[in-house]
């Protein structure tokens, strides 16, 4: 149960906030469709842990999705120099710029 999965991240993360809790939040919400409330967990994740490559990746996957190019291609940018070997987040910052160049022409 998904939305019993989101009350145990928020019980453990009261007690004991972790990148990767709220990492696990924001997938959960985003899997119901809480994509605001996902966003919002991502950030967290990030700020607590800035080298987390998985968090990072998350947050611009959503970004881009709500329309933001210009802070998923910071976000995806992070993840990309993590994990420089990952050909997925490497295309995810491609798709990103290419947003982003959209933008900027229209």
């Amino acid at each position: 149960d998904l939305r019993g999965a989101i009350e145990a991240y928020r019980a453990g993360l009261e007690f004991y906030p972790t990148s990767s809790g709220w990492l696990g939040l924001g997938l959960t919400q985003q899997n119901l469709g809480q994509v605001d409330q996902a966003e919002r967990a991502y950030a967290k994740a990030v700020e607590l842990e800035p080298r987390n490559a998985a968090a990072q990746r998350r947050y611009g996957l959503v970004l881009l999705a709500t329309g933001r190019p210009e802070a998923a291609v910071r976000a995806l940018g992070n993840a990309a120099r993590l994990e420089p070997g990952d050909r997925e987040i490497a295309a995810e910052l491609a798709e990103a710029q290419a947003a982003l160049q959209r933008n900027v022409g229209s």
